[in-house]
């Protein structure tokens, strides 16, 4: 129903009245609201942010649904009388809304009346209303309005008086989404970055720029400083996943380190709660990170086949970007492993070439059945993320079939023994009687034969046949050659080679089964490696490293049984039985059956591990006759020959009088050294100082050590430490090396007297006669000394070396004895009986100087008697030389590899070098004698120096 005249007036009036107090009320209301809310969403925790969100969504609530009440009041006739007229007249607004609903009424119903008249009716009912009361009303409204206007400006007052920048700062972490605030602020002044590497990198700082791009090395450490704008914020350097809190830096400022492991974006930010604010700017950081180190080996990558190298040179170049710590040679074959230190660095160069030569006959080497893959690795110095290898390229060496050396050797052996069967069957060959001429080309032919023989059999006991003869078989063959250079007087020659012939033929067989039971137990570990390889396959994961390894211990089986198949009789045997178990195994794998594959392979390195004849006695095979039990393969009694078995009779006879020679040498020394310290040298303690004393006086005008050995100076400053030694020993009472030091001294002093004078190379010849002088009168009196206590210490040994002097008697008849044998069947090398030789006369000069009470002499003779036999004693032809076990192979390396065979004596013209090398020298001489060879080392040292 349209509002009339007076109704408008009326609501004009009120509304004059109440003014905008209402909406400015609401407007506060609402900010003092969010004020509150923003210190309260600072917090940044979950439940207060989300409060604080509440609240004002609350409050806004509220005000939405007054304004939509106020204008439904207005809107509504009856609510608007009640709200105007009732605050001023009651009784009139009564009467209003009862006119008011006359209207309605009527204009509902027209027989009710005039809705013309009703309306005019309710419009002078309206009239009575006194404007100046509805807007007093309205003002005393206005005012309520005003008043919570008021209180509503002054709490928020109140919130921003606490903290303007708070009121910001929580307003932006109100409206934060997943913890970072929309809006950066500034956290820090003056801020500095800086980079320190790792220590390892020994690179100093570095400053970084915000707004460019930095790269640093992995692992730095990141330091950002700076001055903190607002105090009591909780700082962070955040890369988003991550973040490090700024501590004070002691100086009022802050600052955060950040180790850098990847490329990372940071900036600033200060914490609140779960909510970052971050700074505007970023520092975009990337990592550099330390990479493997590479190796270049020269001539890798490359397949090498071991039977036609003796040596393996590996050159190689490893670099790094920062720096190497250790280079490693790396030889692997199949599941084995060998690492071996080449070079310890100091983490300081980035580059290191170096080289190694690999012999062929390296342990690791010769027991390997598979490829070999040699490669060089070298690791850094990464102290970040740990060392880390980088590998070069490899080479790789295919070794020969088990047994191919042993075939090999085992062939030129057969071929020098054809060559003596030849040699025999030219001598058998008819002569003629009446043709000159030809007697004379058939001796020719023998001639020619014999010396085509001698080069065969020298052939094959060369080390270049594929495998060196053990020493006590190529003794026996040597010996055997020199009965072919030389027979016997009172053997016919068709006789004598005979001899050789049965006596090498019987050697050969003996070897052969030596070899084809090595052979065959090595074999053995080959066929556990395909069993192993096959129970990889069937019980692992790692199925195709299993049967890549089966399949490579099969081809090594096939190549190895085949070299096997050549070894004599027993070979032949032990081969056949391997290619049987191997067909087995092959058959298995072809069908995928890799359990009976196993089995099989189990089953042929049990049989390979018992190395016997498949059939006869156990104690001979049926194929040649040779012993095939435990003995050792030495031909039975029946053989043809008994000349093997005589030579290891000899040689073990040999050895046996070599070990009581020894013990008779330590007889002897015991007893002089018990005679020596029973004499009582006390009394001349007092003039043996005075004696070293007036020595060091003496040389005390010689020059030092530092000259170029062999000059005047150097063979001056040589006779000065000797004269200090002789002094030394004179004071310990030790005669016997005060005088071998005094010899020395006078003889370098006289080296030095003799050198002559130059302008470079002047040595003070009265300071050199003055000391020689003293050294003279010294020498003399201990010479003089030393030899009445070693009269006197021969007296109270007489005893011992008169027996000892019967048993050196003995021992020479002994080795006489084993001479004569060794120049028969038995035959021993020219080398050896010329050792046995001199070994009997030095034995029994040695027992006529004992039996005369001349003990040092004696001991002397016997020790040059004992090496001399033990150089004559070479070994049975039964015994093959054992390979060095695991712990002396590792006692033979040092940190850098192979402990090196082929050192030198230093060269003069290198004066640094041999001048360290000869003090080296002394001070080992100066050390106490110890032990039966202390002697000989010693002047075997001494003779290096001269």
């Amino acid at each position: 129903m349209p509002a009339g005249p007076a109704l408008e007036k009326l609501v004009r009036t009120w509304q004059a009245g109440l003014g905008r107090a209402r909406g400015r009320a609401a407007s506060l209301s609402l900010l003092a609201v969010v004020l509150c809310a923003a210190h309260v969403a600072r917090v940044g925790t979950g439940p207060a942010r989300a409060a604080a969100a509440a609240s004002i969504a609350i409050v806004l609530g509220v005000l939405c649904v007054s304004w939509w009440r106020e204008r439904r009041r207005f809107a509504d006739t009856r609510r608007l009388l009640r709200t105007v007229l009732r605050r001023t007249d009651r009784d009139l607004c009564d009467r209003s809304l009862r006119a008011f609903n006359l209207v309605e009424r009527t204009a509902r119903d027209q027989t009710l009346g005039s809705s013309s008249l009703a309306q005019l009716h309710f419009e002078r009912v309206l009239a009575r209303a006194q404007p100046g009361l509805v807007a007093a009303a309205a003002a005393r409204h206005a005012r309520t309005w005003r008043r919570l206007a008021l209180g509503f400006a002054l709490c928020g007052l109140l919130a921003v008086a606490v903290g303007p920048r708070r009121l910001f700062e929580g307003l932006d972490v109100l409206v934060a989404r997943r913890g970072v605030a929309p809006v950066p602020l500034r956290w820090l002044d003056h801020a500095r970055i800086s980079s320190q590497a790792p220590h390892y990198l020994r690179q100093g700082e570095s400053a970084l720029y915000q707004g460019f791009a930095n790269q640093q090395p992995s692992g730095s450490v990141l330091s950002v400083r700076g001055m903190p704008r607002h105090a009591e914020r909780q700082l962070v350097l955040s890369d988003g996943e991550r973040e490090v809190p700024f501590v004070s830096d002691g100086a009022g400022g802050v600052v955060a380190r950040w180790t850098l492991k990847d490329t990372a974006r940071l900036r600033v930010a200060a914490r609140f709660g779960d909510v970052l604010i971050p700074e505007p700017d970023t520092l975009q950081v990337s990592a550099a990170l330390d990479r493997a180190p590479r190796i270049e080996l020269e001539g890798a990558p490359r397949t090498l086949q071991l039977k036609d190298v003796e040596r393996i040179e590996l050159r190689f170049v490893a670099r790094d970007d920062h720096g190497l710590s250790q280079v490693d040679l790396v030889l692997r074959s199949g599941n084995r492993e060998e690492r071996r230190v080449l070079a310890k660095l100091n983490d300081e160069g980035s580059v290191y070439r170096g080289g190694h030569a690999l012999d062929v006959r390296d342990p690791f080497l010769r027991r390997v059945f598979l490829p070999v893959v040699v490669s060089i690795e070298a690791r850094d110095n990464d102290a970040v993320d740990g060392p880390k290898w980088g590998k070069s390229a490899t080479f790789s060496l295919m070794p020969p079939a088990l047994g191919e050396p042993e075939a090999t050797r085992y062939a030129t052996l057969e071929r020098a023994l054809q060559a003596v069967l030849g040699l025999l069957s030219a001598q058998l060959g008819p002569l003629p009687e009446k043709d000159a001429k030809q007697r004379a080309a058939a001796r020719k032919l023998v001639r020619e034969q014999r010396a085509r023989t001698l080069e065969s059999v020298r052939t094959a006991l060369s080390a270049g046949t594929g495998l060196p003869l053990p020493s006590g078989l190529r003794a026996f063959v040597a010996g055997q050659v020199r009965l072919l250079e030389r027979p016997r007087p009172a053997v016919p020659a068709v006789r004598n080679t005979e001899e050789v012939l049965l006596a090498m033929d019987a050697a050969l067989r003996g070897l052969a089964v030596r070899d084809a039971r090595s052979v065959a137990k090595r074999l053995a570990e080959v066929a556990d490696e395909a069993a192993d390889g096959a129970k990889q396959a069937r019980e692992t994961e790692r199925q195709e490293a299993g049967v890549q390894r089966l399949d490579a211990a099969v081809l090594a089986l096939g190549a190895s049984a085949a070299q096997l198949l050549q070894l004599g009789a027993l070979g032949h045997d032990l081969g056949n039985v391997a290619r049987a178990d191997l067909g087995r195994v092959k058959r298995a794998r072809e069908r995928g059956d890799l359990l009976h594959a196993e089995l099989a392979a189990r089953h042929m390195a049990e049989r390979l591990r018992r190395p016997n004849p498949s059939f006869g006695a156990r104690g001979t095979s049926h194929a040649g006759g040779v012993e095939a039990g435990a003995g050792g393969g030495s031909a039975p009694s029946d053989e043809a020959s008994q000349a093997d078995q005589r030579f290891n009779q000899l040689a073990s006879e040999l050895e046996e009088l070599a070990s009581e020679h020894a013990g008779g040498v330590g007889q002897v020394e015991k007893a002089l050294e018990e005679a020596e310290r029973a004499a009582d040298l006390a009394g001349l303690r007092d003039e043996a100082k005075e004696r070293a004393d007036a020595i060091r006086r003496a040389a005390n005008g010689l020059p030092q050590l530092g000259a170029e050995p062999g000059s005047a100076q150097g063979s001056a400053a040589l006779g000065r430490e000797h004269a200090a030694s002789m002094a030394q020993g004179l004071e310990q009472l030790d005669l016997a090396a005060a005088v071998e030091r005094g010899r020395d001294s006078l003889a370098a002093l006289n080296a030095a007297e003799s050198a002559g004078a130059s302008a470079m190379d002047w040595v003070d010849r009265d300071a050199v006669r003055a000391a020689k002088g003293v050294l003279q009168e010294q020498l003399a009196w201990a010479e003089r000394q030393l030899n009445a206590a070693r009269q006197s210490a021969a007296a109270r040994a007489r005893d011992t070396l008169n027996q000892a002097s019967g048993q050196e008697q003995e021992l020479a008849r002994r080795a006489g004895n084993l001479a004569g044998r060794g120049e028969g069947e038995a035959a021993l090398p020219e080398e050896a009986l010329r050792n046995l030789e001199h070994a009997e006369r030095s034995m029994q000069e040695a027992a006529r100087e004992l039996q005369s009470g001349n003990g040092e002499r004696g001991l002397e003779l016997q020790r040059e008697a004992q090496r001399l036999l033990e150089e004559a004693s070479s070994g049975r032809t039964d015994r093959d030389e054992q390979e060095p076990s695991g712990e002396q192979q590792r006692g033979q390396r040092d940190v850098g590899g192979d402990l090196g065979r082929d050192g030198d004596v230093p060269d003069k013209a290198n004066s640094e070098d041999a001048e360290a090398f000869r003090r080296r020298v002394l001070e080992g001489l100066a050390k106490g004698k110890d032990g039966r060879l202390s002697p000989a080392i010693k002047r075997y040292a001494e003779g290096l120096l001269r």
